[in-house]
Parts: structure tokens; sequence; C-alpha cells
């Protein structure tokens, strides 16, 4: 737990990797990328929140969705060179591996 008892969101301390894991581990259960719209939780990766825990720091074993999608939205911008984001060749190769979807119908605005 954080200070005054809430618990800290794990989103802030994830890695790269660790993000793209858990986005990919939504689109498979929900059969989607994650969107900015959602309010819902999600759990994380045993490892990355082993990770997170051993900093000392009793990590929320839930990250939220919203964060998730706000993130796959950054990819999208960091892709066309847009909103001061980027991309490595090896984050894009990853990205395109998991078959990120780069065009989705229900996150634009």
């Amino acid at each position: 737990m954080a200070t005054g008892g809430h618990p800290v969101d794990p989103f802030s301390a994830m890695t790269w990797e660790e993000k793209l894991n858990v986005v990919e581990m939504i689109r498979m259960a929900w059969f989607r990328y994650p969107t900015r719209c959602s309010w819902r939780t999600f759990p994380i990766d045993r490892d990355a929140l082993a990770r997170l825990r051993s900093t000392g720091i009793d990590y929320d074993s839930h990250v939220r969705v919203r964060d998730l999608g706000v993130w796959c939205y950054h990819q999208r911008m960091a892709k066309i060179g847009k909103g001061g984001f980027t991309l490595t060749d090896d984050q894009l190769r990853k990205l395109n591996s998991v078959r990120f979807d780069w065009n989705p119908s229900y996150d634009m605005y």
C-alpha cells in the first residue's frame, strides 16, 4: 500500500514490455485492444507484479484498462510521428508481431 492506505497503481512503474504483455492479455480475453474509455481493471502479469512488489511497495495486482488504452493510443500517435511520442524499431516490430490494431474504430474520436 502507498502512504495513506491507498493501493499504488502499477502502471507508471511497468516497463514498456510489461505494458505490451498486459495489453496482449486483454486482447486475447476481450477480443479487442483496450480503449481510453474503459474504467475497468485487469490483472497484471505475475512476473511484472513480483518485480513491482520487489521494490518494497505493495502494488495493487490490477491495472486500469483506461491507462492501457491511453498507452495504446500513444503507440499509434508515435507510429505516425504525432504527440511527441516515439517508438524504437524494436518496439514497432514487437507491436506488429502481436498484430497490434493501428486503426481501431472503437477508439477514435
